[in-house]
Parts: structure tokens; C-alpha cells; sequence
């Protein structure tokens, strides 16, 4: 069921694009079609085919759905080189570049909802990961975690294997949870969606850029701080 609903939205996600596809697609079939008429549409070879406009675009739209016809291109070619380097410039351009970059963009959307669909099922592992070990851990049995809870997560062997195979920098999440740690503690769902921000696999953004700019911030006002306590304090031992 969920390999149904994943094509289902990836076809969904992809109707603009199949969309603009397909109007390129009867743009080109329009344009070859009163060429073929206009030059093949009196001749043996047109006959059948592009005797008019709307036959000579039905035959064209056919053959860019289906499966080049290798006795129809030697018959383009019998009837002169002319019609058949127009014969191959349509398939080109029909057949083989819109209707492949229609199933590329099928295929992208797809797959960007099969990731989606995977990342939804590793949270609710995850949630249920660290619902069982704070379960363990939880003293107040509020369900939400405190910073000192958080610390005691990271040394579950378990969790911190799962971690890593979603590709998660330990160290650098410790420190960003701990340095950004919420007023009114945490909840698991809060945590979980920090976990998957801290991907090593994620792409970064200019919001992603401006977040660390503003921790390195943080970071270096905390340090600023600590230092001039430790120059004060050195200057009052020394006086």
C-alpha cells in the first residue's frame, strides 16, 4: 500500500511538469505535421499518413508515444533524404528527448516522495526508540525530556547506533542541543525533528547558513563572556 500512494503523489507532484511536456509535445506534432502534410500529403509515401493535417498529427502523436518504426524511416528515406532528416529530426525531438524527459520527471517526483515516505517511517522508529528509553530514564514520568535526561540518552548503545545510521553527527548534535536547549524542556517529537535536521545527507540552505551564522554568534558571546569573567577575576586576586 504505501509503494501505491508514493507513485500516486509522485504522479500528483508531477502533473505541472507532464503538464508543460505535453503542450511541447502537440507544439512540435502541430509544426511537423503541416510540414509532412504540405510536402508528403499528395505523394505515395504520405498516403495513409499525412494526407491532412489532423492524420498527419494523429500519426505523428501515435508515433511518439510508441516504439520507433524502422520500416517507416527506411520508407522516409526511400521516398528522399529530405523527408528523412525530417522523419529523424521529429523522432529526435519527440520521441526521444519530451517523451524520456516526461518519464524523468515522473520518475524524479517519485522519488523524492519515496524519500519523503522513508524519513516519515525512521521518525516514527526514532519516536518510538526514544519513547522506550525514556521510559527508562524519565524520573518525573512526564514524557518530556529534560537537559539532563538528554545526556543520559546518548549513552544507550542502541539509540546511538541508530543515530549513526541516519547519518548523524553525534558531537555536533549533542553540542547544537545542548547550546539551543528549549526553556520548557523537550518533547520526543521535538528532538526527533532536530535529529533529522542534523543530517550529514541534508542539503543546505540559506536558512541553514543564517541558523549556524547566528550559533556561531551565540557561541562566541558565550565564550566572550566567560572570558572577561576569568580576566575580572584574575584582576581582583591580582589587586
Amino acid at each position: 500500500m504505501p509503494e501505491l500512494l508514493t507513485f500516486v503523489e509522485g504522479m500528483v507532484l508531477g502533473l505541472r511538469a507532464v503538464a508543460t511536456s505535453l503542450l511541447m509535445l502537440v507544439g512540435v506534432i502541430y509544426v511537423f505535421g503541416i510540414t509532412f502534410t504540405q510536402l508528403l500529403g499528395d505523394t505515395e509515401a504520405g498516403k495513409g499518413c499525412f494526407e491532412t493535417v489532423l492524420t498527419s498529427m494523429h500519426f505523428l502523436f501515435l508515433t511518439a508515444l510508441c516504439s520507433i518504426d524502422k520500416s517507416f524511416i527506411i520508407k522516409m528515406l526511400d521516398a528522399g533524404w529530405l523527408y528523412w532528416l525530417l522523419w529523424l529530426s521529429f523522432l529526435l525531438i519527440a520521441n526521444l528527448t519530451i517523451m524520456r524527459m516526461l518519464t524523468g520527471v515522473i520518475l524524479n517526483q517519485t522519488n523524492a516522495v519515496n524519500a519523503k515516505w522513508k524519513d516519515q517511517s525512521k521518525k516514527l522508529a526514532m519516536e518510538k526508540q526514544l519513547g522506550e528509553t525514556l521510559s527508562q530514564l524519565d524520573a518525573d514520568n512526564n514524557g518530556i525530556v529534560t537537559e539532563s535526561e538528554f545526556t543520559l540518552l546518548f549513552q544507550n548503545p542502541s539509540l546511538l547506533n541508530q543515530l549513526s545510521n541516519l547519518d548523524v553527527d553525534l558531537e555536533t548534535f549533542s553540542d547544537a542541543m545542548l547550546e539551543d536547549w528549549p526553556a520548557g524542556d523537550a518533547s520526543i517529537s521535538y528532538i526527533v525533528d532536530k535529529v533529522f535536521t542534523y543530517r550529514g545527507s541534508n542539503t543546505a540552505t540559506f536558512r541553514d547558513v543564517i541558523d549556524s551564522r547566528r550559533a556561531q554568534q551565540r557561541m562566541h558571546a558565550k565564550q566572550t563572556r566567560v572570558l572577561e569573567g576569568i580576566l575580572l577575576g584574575a584582576q581582583t586576586v591580582t589587586r
